[in-house]
């Protein structure tokens, strides 16, 4: 599957709600707070889910694990980032 925006998009937004997640962990553990968010990866894939099948399916996705663990493991690099949205497709994901 070659990449597109819509699927480049929805990468960086989960990753970025796992990542701030785990930065509202790190800055309660160090400000004293014992009451933390257990898991995170959960929380995430419950996050994913409610984007929902129909949505995902229009960029060959969907809720099941497959899916959510190939979002959550996709690399994302500096290159991806910088490059215009129609010329995306030179990227697998």
């Amino acid at each position: 599957m070659r990449l597109n925006a819509q699927i480049l998009n929805l990468v960086v937004m989960v990753q970025s709600y796992n990542k701030a997640i785990s930065d509202q962990n790190m800055f309660y553990n160090l400000m004293g707070k014992q009451e933390l968010i257990k898991d995170s990866y959960k929380l995430t894939q419950k996050f994913y889910n409610a984007i929902g099948d129909e949505m995902l399916k229009t960029m060959g996705l969907s809720t099941n694990n497959i899916s959510f663990e190939k979002v959550m493991g996709y690399r994302v690099t500096k290159e991806m980032t910088n490059t215009l949205y129609d010329d995306l497709e030179k990227f697998e994901f």
